[in-house]
Parts: C-alpha cells; sequence; structure tokens
C-alpha cells in the first residue's frame, strides 16, 4: 500500500521531469545537427562566414551549371534535388530551398535564364541565412 501511494504522489512530480529533459534533449538535437545538401551540391563545401559562403554559392552554382551549357538538363537536376520551383516564366526560372542547419536557417535560391536555342543564358546563386 505505501509503494502504491509513493508512485502515484510521485508520477505528478516525474512526468515533467521527463517532459524538460526530452525536450532539451530535442533542443539540443536541433541546435547540433544539419540538412544534408542536396546530391548535385556534394561539392559544395562551404566554410567560414555566411559573407563568404553566399559569394562561394554564387560561384559554385556558376561553375556547376556554365553559361552556354544544357538549360534543361540544370532544371531537371536542380528542380529534382530539393529546390522547388517559385517563379517561372519564358526562360526564366527562380528555384529555393530552406536547409536547416544548427541555430541556422539557410535560405538558398538560384535563378537562371535560358537562351531560345536551349543553353543556359545566365545564371546565379543566392545564400542569405538566418540565425538565432
Amino acid at each position: 500500500m505505501t509503494k502504491r501511494l509513493l508512485l502515484v504522489l510521485a508520477a505528478p512530480l516525474a512526468l515533467p521531469g521527463i517532459k524538460y529533459v526530452g525536450g532539451t534533449a530535442i533542443l539540443l538535437y536541433a541546435l547540433t545537427t544539419a540538412d544534408p545538401f542536396p546530391p548535385f551540391m556534394a561539392d559544395y563545401h562551404p566554410n567560414g562566414s555566411y559573407a563568404h559562403a553566399g559569394s562561394s554559392f554564387d560561384q559554385f552554382v556558376t561553375h556547376r551549371f556554365p553559361i552556354g551549357s544544357n538549360a534543361q538538363d540544370a532544371i531537371a537536376k536542380i528542380g529534382l534535388e530539393r529546390f522547388c520551383i517559385v517563379a517561372s516564366k519564358a526562360g526564366l526560372y527562380q528555384f529555393t530551398w530552406n536547409r536547416h542547419a544548427g541555430p541556422c536557417g539557410e535560405h538558398y535560391s538560384i535563378i537562371l535564364e535560358e537562351n531560345s536555342d536551349g543553353t543556359i543564358a545566365e545564371i546565379s546563386g543566392r545564400l542569405r541565412e538566418r540565425c538565432l
């Protein structure tokens, strides 16, 4: 009887503790992990500050999909790998992807302009971050 009474009295005290510990563990996990990059970005390795990462992402995009290369291949590759088309009109495509990266959120965008012959006329990449 005494054990049962102690159990009944301890349960209301233990449940908030379990919730607190579990919530803290989930928060720590979220702050220390990052979403993986899409496969076409496997060679993209940002290092340093976000100011540097922004320019390195633009350079990565222009090297990965050079001007004059096949635009439809690039559109298919970008669009199938986590990036979503947010704007599209004849010959102009804008893709975005939001990435969780530890205490920061990263917003990637790629704008691709296609020539009438199906090649890339212009392409650029932009990275914006939002950190806690």
